[in-house]
């Protein structure tokens, strides 16, 4: 396996995938430096460092695992260290995305994943264009009302116009019938009265 071409060994681990490749150099280059870093003088300290890197799930590959279980044991080899603080090593490998060794089911899964999103985005744009059509509909109708009531106002002020102009007619008419029947009156008094001044002067 070391003579394949597409083979490397890494910390003593050997990886024929470009993606693990590159993972595991990035965690290697880690493990030096944080070997360069602890003080093992100091178990607190290891347990400390030790804790974080489980709890985040730091390292995904055969190099980063390695490198933990070698703290483990040192915390596990110190009697002031109570063995329930010394966390178990998550061995679940994390494959990278486009990995040559990517399982079909995570592929699938992937695949699935996706569909579902583009799923969700045409729905969604669906929705949004339905609702684009509900919303210019609403507008149409209030615009129509709008303009129907517009126009009955318009007819209704109309028909009171003409009313008016109909009852102004009726009352000139009239007006003028009592000032004929006025002056009917008036002459007819006139005449009385000279009727009367005649008889008296007689």
């Amino acid at each position: 396996m070391a003579d394949d071409k597409n083979t490397q060994i890494i910390s003593g681990f050997a990886f024929s995938d470009s993606a693990m490749i590159d993972m595991a150099l990035k965690e290697e280059n880690a493990v030096n430096y944080l070997q360069g870093q602890i003080d093992y003088n100091k178990p607190e300290t290891v347990l400390s460092v030790y804790q974080k890197l489980v709890h985040q799930k730091v390292f995904h590959t055969a190099v980063g695992t390695a490198f933990l279980h070698d703290l483990q044991r040192y915390l596990q080899n110190k009697p002031q260290i109570p063995e329930t603080l010394v966390d178990p090593i998550y061995a679940d490998p994390i494959i990278p995305e486009g990995s040559k060794i990517e399982s079909d089911g995570n592929r699938r899964s992937r695949k699935e994943s996706i569909k579902d999103r583009n799923d969700y985005r045409d729905k969604f744009r669906a929705s949004v264009v339905v609702s684009a059509i509900l919303a210019l509909a609403v507008v149409v109708m209030i615009v129509i009302g709008m303009t129907s009531n517009m126009t009955t106002i318009l007819n209704y002020k109309q028909q009171v116009e003409n009313e008016y102009a109909s009852w102004q007619q009726q009352l000139d008419q009239r007006e003028k019938q009592i000032r004929a029947r006025e002056n009917e009156l008036m002459i007819q008094q006139d005449t009385e009265d000279s009727t009367l001044g005649e008889n008296t002067g007689s």
